[in-house]
C-alpha cells in the first residue's frame, strides 16, 4: 500500500464522521437529539394532604387561636418576631408578616420599638354576621 491509500482512508473516516454528525450542513439525516434520562417519579401526594397555605398565614392563625382561647389576654405582649421565628422555625420576615396580619385584623396593636400588644377581647358570645 502506498502513501495515497493511507490518505484516502483518512479522508474516508473524516467524511463518514461528517455525514453522521448532526451539525453537518450537508447531510439529509435528522440530527440526533439528546434525551436526558427521565427523573424518577416523585411519590404521589394526595391533594387532601397538601397544605398550600403560606407559612405566615398558618402562624397568624395559630396566634389568633391563642389569643381567642385566652393564652394571650387583652393587654398582654406577644413574643418578638425573632422569638416567634425561632420557636416556629420560620424566617423573621415571615413572623413579622404574621404579626402584621393580626394587626390588620384588629387582634393586636403595634407601637414602634415595642412588642405587639393584644387588643382583642373575648366577649363570650359568638359573633353574628352583619
Amino acid at each position: 500500500m502506498g502513501a495515497g491509500s493511507t490518505n484516502e482512508r483518512s479522508r474516508s473516516r473524516v467524511s463518514d464522521l461528517a455525514v453522521t454528525s448532526p451539525h453537518h450542513r450537508g447531510n439529509n439525516r435528522e440530527p440526533h437529539s439528546y434525551q436526558p434520562e427521565s427523573p424518577s417519579p416523585l411519590p404521589q401526594m394526595d391533594d387532601l394532604d397538601a397544605d398550600y397555605t403560606p407559612r405566615y398565614i398558618s402562624l397568624a392563625r395559630l396566634l389568633r387561636g391563642q389569643i381567642e382561647d385566652g393564652t394571650y389576654g387583652r393587654g398582654e405582649l406577644l413574643p418578638s418576631s425573632a422569638r416567634l421565628a425561632e420557636v416556629h422555625q420560620v424566617s423573621r420576615a415571615t413572623a413579622l408578616r404574621a404579626l402584621e396580619a393580626l394587626k390588620s385584623t384588629g387582634y393586636v396593636r403595634h407601637i414602634e420599638s415595642m412588642p405587639h400588644q393584644v387588643i382583642w377581647e373575648h366577649t363570650g358570645q359568638p359573633e353574628m354576621p352583619s
